[in-house]
């Protein structure tokens, strides 16, 4: 076959198989993994603030770090993630697209990185980049961590096109090619916080050792550094203010940001132990504690490469031991450093396949190398096409059970409810918020790592809406200790106990998929009056008595006592409590021995009531309702009160 005939069908090839990459990651995005990882859906709405406000849910102008949860999260993927947001809305597809698209573009960049070495032969370089493009196509980590919209998980992939301009800037010696890998440089510290300590040690390392080889000039090295810097700055006046805990200020547009909880101590050198460090290994090369990132069946990269792995990280240490003799440089030296920084990293935190994520950049290169190490030890040309095309072969099989494990149904039956994932609660949220009875109520939403960004994503609220729908009190993100008869409940079908507990209660439920939503017909309680005998701040229906207000704790509160039961049934009351609008305050049953020996009955010995509300929720001329819930029986009981 005539040369240009073979480069023809080696791009066909490649373009197949990149192709076939994209499927893989963009086949039903919005459903699998299912629902909405805590961090990725807390993300997704500040990037929807960020492209319709300039703000993020804080009120914060462009931040360079986002506050997240209070913890922080880097701001990378969220200004990415504008575009989509607002072409396709505030949805689990649109969240996840900056995740493909940068694996895309990455995975191209590594396959090129192949290419670019000097010496050898043009064919060996195509076919590793061939090899490498699939097996990123194909391995579970590459799958699995760009399908999630998590920021952190972009390290990886900004690393990955950095790689590749630091060899091609290393090799040409060329200003332009250093400032544009510093460029991808400083942008990886925007993906991730870890890069923070990666990427300065990286950098010294890598200009130490090719200073030592008389590789590199001080130009190249200002071109180098200065897009570094530039783009470091602001995030170092991040790690100021909240190591000096300084005020939240703005740099121009854009916010230095103060966070509630600064997690500085997670990486600590005090963590490095021989569990660290079994933990770390696992992490990289077989799987982690959560099935989003791994899956024990398969690992990370199959187990099969792990014997890859060991041959290309020996070979790299081999190579770059014999560049350093010979005053030459080797791209091996770089992925070497990069893959140690990111181990001991590891090593020195609570590791986990997505906080380890950067690493399979170099772990990749490994594989590749190593595969063709194993191929080349047969020594004729034909018996290395045969070894390779074994391998791929093999590859192939494994791909072929783990993607029919992934989207086949199995991969959901296992884990369709997994740590840190909830589901959107826009269907019954739309069912509360259209039907004119329950949209009136309280609704009471529970059972979510974070729930009130679940909220937002089912609503798209601006964030200047939420404050007022917050301040409403119509919407409550947990579950209370005691049940309001008059609210709404939405329900995770995850929580069992309160699911059962409502429909004993007589709620009615309204089904929906992952949630029901749970509430009362009033219509079928027995309203009547009830006696509540009060012994203290309460006066013929008139609450504020001299005394009725007490101070408790440095907090002025209204102090009700009295006593009551259910005289028909002869119990105890199930709860009493007073309605304040969309407030409800509980009374402490509490021992009335001088009741119980009155009425003779020991089982009414809690019959009596403490009211502890704070002053400030009941104004004075407030018309409040005091009721009585029988459990047994769903009978209640009204007072009415009348405030100050």
């Amino acid at each position: 076959m005539k040369k240009k005939s073979i480069q023809i069908v080696e791009m066909l090839v490649f373009i197949g198989v990149f192709i076939f990459a994209l499927w893989v990651h963009l086949y039903r995005l919005g459903e699998i993994p299912f629902g909405l990882n805590v961090d990725e859906i807390g993300m997704g709405y500040d990037a929807y603030c960020l492209g319709n406000w300039g703000i993020d849910r804080y009120f914060s102008s462009f931040p360079v770090y986002l506050t997240n949860y209070g913890g922080g999260q880097s701001a990378l993927y969220a200004y990415l993630d504008i575009i989509p947001i607002r072409l396709l809305g505030l949805n689990v597809t649109a969240i996840r697209l900056p995740a493909v698209f940068l694996y895309a573009v990455g995975i191209l960049f590594g396959a090129r990185t192949f290419k670019l070495v000097a010496g050898g032969h043009v064919q060996e370089h195509q076919a590793k980049a061939l090899f490498y493009l699939f097996f990123t196509a194909v391995s579970p980590v590459y799958v699995m961590l760009f399908r999630i919209g998590m920021d952190c998980n972009l390290m990886l992939a900004v690393g990955t096109i950095f790689m590749y301009y630091l060899i091609r800037a290393s090799l040409s010696g060329n200003n332009r090619h250093f400032f544009v890998a510093g460029v991808w440089g400083g942008l990886i510290l925007y993906t991730y916080a870890v890069s923070y300590i990666v990427m300065p040690l990286f950098i010294a390392v890598y200009v130490l050792g090719m200073v030592c080889i008389r590789h590199i000039k001080w130009k190249n090295i200002l071109a180098f550094g200065a897009p570094v810097a530039v783009l470091a700055f602001p995030l170092i006046l991040v790690q100021i203010v909240n190591l000096f805990d300084l005020d939240q200020f703005q740099l121009g547009i854009f916010t230095i940001t103060k966070l509630s909880n600064y997690r500085s101590g997670e990486i600590s050198l005090k963590n490095i132990s021989a569990a660290s460090i079994v933990t770390t290994v696992k992490s990289i090369f077989c799987y982690d504690v959560l099935r989003y990132n791994s899956l024990p069946l398969f690992g990370t990269v199959y187990y099969i490469s792990i014997p890859f792995a060991i041959a290309g990280l020996a070979r790299s240490i081999w190579v770059s031991v014999k560049s350093f003799r010979e005053k030459v440089f080797c791209q091996e030296f770089l992925y070497l450093c990069w893959f140690v920084l990111l181990f001991v990293i590891g090593c020195c935190t609570v590791a986990n396949t997505n906080k380890m994520n950067a690493a399979f950049l170099s772990v990749a290169y490994f594989i590749v190398e190593g595969v063709f190490m194993a191929a080349s030890r047969l020594g004729n040309k034909v018996s290395r096409k045969v070894v390779l095309g074994v391998i791929t072969g093999v590859y192939t099989v494994f791909a072929a059970f783990f993607l029919g494990y992934y989207f086949g149904g199995q991969y959901k039956a296992d884990y369709e409810n997994m740590e840190f994932f909830s589901y959107s609660l826009k269907e019954a949220l739309e069912f509360v918020m259209n039907d004119t009875e329950l949209s009136g109520k309280v609704t009471y939403m529970g059972a979510h790592e974070q729930t009130y960004p679940y909220f937002l994503e089912a609503t798209a609220m601006s964030p200047y809406e939420y404050t007022e729908a917050v301040q409403s009190g119509l919407y409550r993100f947990s579950l209370p200790e005691h049940i309001d008869y008059e609210a709404d409940y939405i329900v995770s079908d995850t929580d069992t106990e309160e699911k059962e507990l409502l429909l004993s209660l007589g709620f009615d439920q309204h089904v929906f998929e992952h949630y029901t939503l749970y509430s009362y017909d009033m219509s079928s309680y027995r309203h009547k009056d009830v006696q509540v005998v009060w012994d203290a701040g309460v006066d013929d229906n008139q609450c504020i008595m001299p005394g009725a207000v007490q101070e408790i704790d440095g907090e002025d509160m209204f102090v009700l006592v009295g006593w009551s039961y259910h005289e028909e049934e002869g119990t105890l009351w199930d709860d009493v409590y007073i309605v304040s609008g969309n407030d409800s305050f509980y009374a402490q049953k509490v021992e009335r021995t001088d009741l119980a020996e009155t009425i003779n009955d020991e089982s009414l010995l809690e019959c009596g009531l403490l009211f502890l509300i704070p002053r400030d929720q009941l104004p004075d001329g407030a018309e409040v309702t005091l009721k009585c819930i029988d459990k047994a029986n769903h009978v209640i009981g009204t007072q009415m009160l009348r405030m100050g």
